[in-house]
C-alpha cells in the first residue's frame, strides 16, 4: 500500500470510528487507531516500585513472531503504537522489527524506557517516535541507583545526552509520585533542565502487596504532597518545563497538617538493601510456585456506584496486545480478555456497559478517569444522594 492510500485508510478508519461511537455501536467495523504492544516482559532493572524488584525476570519473556504478525495486520488502519508494557522495550528481540513495521505503515510510536540501553541500530528509527518517556526517579547517582536497582546512573546519564542530541523535542521525564521522590522534585526538574528536557510527568504509585510500599503512597500525605507539587510548579514555570502530576490533591494547604506530614515523611526509612530484596523475592517464589499469587493491586477503595456518560477512549479506539499476543482493552484491564478477537463477546459486553451508563468496576481507580483526562468519557460518583465529580 503506497503512502497516499495508507493515509486515506487511516483517515477513513478514524471517521468510521467517530460514527460508530456516536451511534453507540458495540460490534465495530472500524479497527483500533491506537495499539499498545508489550514487546517484552523482561527488564534489566529492579526498581523498588515495580514487580521486577522481586520477580527478577522469573516470569519474563519476549513477544513472539505470531503476535507481531497480528500487529502488522492491524497497522494499515492504526495511527499510533505504544511500544511498552511491563518490560524494557529496547531489550526485546522484536524491537527493530517493530520499528521497521511502524516505518513501513507510517504509524507513529510512543515509548516508555529506562534508557539503560540505546542500541545504535535504533537511531535510524527515532523519527518514528512522537514521544519518548524516560523513567527517572533520581537526579544523582546515589538516589538514582537506590531506586533503580541494577541500573547505573552514568550509563543512563550518557544515553539521555545522546537521545536529547538526536530527538530532544520528543523526550520527557517520567517519574513516580511517591514519598521517595516528592521531596526531591526540584532536583529532578533541575536535572531535566540541564539536559534540555522540557516536559516532566509524575504518575501515581502502584501500591504493591509484595513490596509493602503503602507508606510510599502520597495519598497518605495529601497536604505535604500538595505543598511540594505547588512548590515544583513554580520552579517548573521558571525553567520553562511543562509539569504534570496526579490531580487529586487539595488546592489549599492546611499548614499545621502539612507540617505534621512533612515530619512524617522525613522520618520514613525504607529498606532497599540486597538482603531485603532477596527476602521479598523468596516470598514471591513460594506464592508463585503454589499458583496462589496474582500480580494485581488491591481492589480500589473507591468502590461506590459510579455513573458515566460516553465510553472510554481506549475501549472505543484502542487495543492492548500483551506479550502472549492476547487482546485486552488496556494495560490495566487484565480481567477483561478479548482473546484475539476485536469484536469478541467480552469486547461487546464491555462497550455495552459503558453505553448503559455503568462504569466497569476495574476502571474506578484509573488515573485518567480520576483526572478527567479522557475525551470521550465523563463520570460521576454517587454518594448518598449527592453526585460528586471524580
Amino acid at each position: 500500500m503506497d503512502d497516499s492510500r495508507q493515509t486515506q485508510a487511516k483517515r477513513l478508519n478514524s471517521l468510521l470510528a467517530e460514527n460508530e461511537i456516536q451511534n453507540k455501536v458495540v460490534v465495530y467495523r472500524h479497527w483500533p487507531e491506537v495499539i499498545q504492544m508489550e514487546l517484552t516482559s523482561r527488564c534489566n532493572g529492579q526498581c523498588v516500585m515495580c514487580r521486577h524488584y522481586y520477580e527478577w525476570n522469573d516470569c519474563g519473556k519476549d513477544i513472539d513472531e505470531s503476535a507481531m504478525d497480528k500487529l502488522e495486520a492491524l497497522l494499515p488502519w492504526c495511527r499510533l503504537v505504544l511500544i511498552n508494557g511491563y518490560g524494557e522495550p529496547m531489550l526485546s528481540g522484536q524491537f527493530l522489527r517493530c520499528m521497521e513495521l511502524l516505518k513501513t505503515y507510517h504509524a507513529k510510536a510512543m515509548m516508555t524506557t529506562n534508557l539503560s540501553v540505546l542500541p545504535e541500530e535504533a537511531f535510524e528509527y527515532l523519527s518514528v517516535f512522537e514521544s519518548i518517556n524516560v523513567s527517572c526517579n533520581g537526579a544523582e547517582k546515589e538516589d538514582y541507583e537506590r531506586i533503580h536497582r541494577g541500573l547505573h546512573f552514568e550509563k543512563f546519564d550518557s544515553n539521555l545526552g545522546k537521545l536529547m542530541h538526536m530527538c530532544g523535542d520528543v523526550v520527557s521525564l517520567s517519574c513516580v509520585a511517591m514519598a521517595e521522590t516528592v521531596t526531591r522534585m526540584d532536583d529532578l526538574l533541575l536535572f531535566a533542565y540541564r539536559h534540555g528536557v522540557r516536559s516532566v510527568r509524575f504518575g501515581r504509585l502502584g501500591v504493591n502487596r509484595m513490596i509493602r510500599n503503602d507508606e510510599q503512597d502520597l495519598l497518605r500525605y495529601p497536604q505535604a504532597a500538595a505543598y511540594y507539587f505547588s512548590k515544583a510548579e513554580k520552579l517548573a514555570a521558571q525553567l520553562g518545563i511543562a509539569l504534570a502530576y496526579p490531580g487529586y490533591y487539595p488546592g489549599a494547604v492546611d499548614c499545621r497538617q502539612c507540617e505534621r506530614e512533612i515530619d512524617e515523611l522525613a522520618g520514613l526509612r525504607f529498606r532497599y538493601d540486597a538482603d531485603h530484596q532477596r527476602e521479598i523475592w523468596e516470598e514471591f517464589l513460594q506464592y508463585h510456585s503454589k499458583n496462589v499469587y496474582e500480580n494485581r493491586e488491591p481492589a480500589p477503595k473507591n468502590d461506590g456506584p459510579v455513573s458515566c456518560k460516553g465510553i472510554c477512549d481506549w475501549v472505543a479506539k484502542g487495543l492492548y496486545i500483551d506479550v502472549n499476543g492476547r487482546y485486552f482493552p488496556c494495560c490495566e484491564s487484565k480481567c477483561v480478555c478479548y482473546g484475539d478477537d476485536w469484536n469478541s463477546d467480552a469486547a461487546q459486553s464491555l462497550r455495552g456497559e459503558f453505553y448503559a451508563g455503568k462504569l466497569p468496576s476495574f476502571c474506578r481507580n484509573c488515573p485518567f478517569i480520576i483526572n478527567n483526562e479522557l475525551q470521550l468519557l465523563r463520570c460521576e460518583r454517587i454518594a448518598d444522594e449527592n453526585r460528586i465529580d471524580l
